[in-house]
């Protein structure tokens, strides 16, 4: 670790906390040793990714002028997986399981428990603010972000709520990020 750190310019923690980021196990202790004294050793095949992880490890700063400066291809590159879709969509069912909507919403899960605390304060505090989340569809809305984000925590997905009104939604999977919206259709539409 030490050897590989250096001609990277890091220090061995550091690539270790790389590694663990990218989900790459690391070697035990005295695997090199017992590798030079001829000792056969188990070598830790590697993990299948979890989603939204990248399969590239960037170590060191961006820099977006370097990036503008390389020359745009003119078609992209079709991207190759290691795992065929249906393959990892089984994974991801099975780590997830079940997720059912539950018939009532207390107690509201912690993305968005502030906003209704909150909107709930008001309305006793003011005979002229008329609660958001009393109205019969917002229940349903919350209802079904609720059981959304409890499936997405059993996959270490971060969840942010944003808004007084709980409209602006980031999901965090791996290292991609993702904005949902469940809004109701249109007058006269489903």
């Amino acid at each position: 670790m030490r050897d590989v750190a250096q001609k990277l310019g890091l220090s061995d923690n550091g690539l270790r906390k790389h590694c663990a980021k990218a989900f790459v196990p690391l070697p035990p202790q005295g695997y090199w040793n017992k590798l030079r004294a001829g000792h056969k050793v188990k070598t830790t095949p590697l993990p299948p990714r979890p989603p939204g992880i990248s399969d590239t490890i960037s170590i060191g700063k961006w820099d977006y002028r370097g990036n503008n400066r390389r020359p745009m291809e003119a078609e992209p590159v079709a991207p190759m997986f290691d795992e065929p879709i249906e393959t990892l969509r089984e994974r991801i069912a099975r780590n997830v399981g079940m997720v059912v909507s539950s018939k009532n919403l207390p107690p509201p899960h912690a993305a968005f428990r502030w906003q209704i605390e909150d909107d709930a304060r008001q309305a006793a505090q003011s005979r002229w603010h008329t609660p958001i989340f009393d109205k019969p569809l917002e229940k349903r809305r919350l209802r079904i972000l609720q059981a959304l984000f409890y499936g997405l925590s059993r996959l270490d997905c971060t969840i942010n709520v944003h808004g007084r009104e709980s409209r602006t939604i980031s999901i965090g999977v791996g290292h991609q990020h993702v904005w949902i919206a469940l809004e109701p259709a249109a007058q006269g539409r489903r």
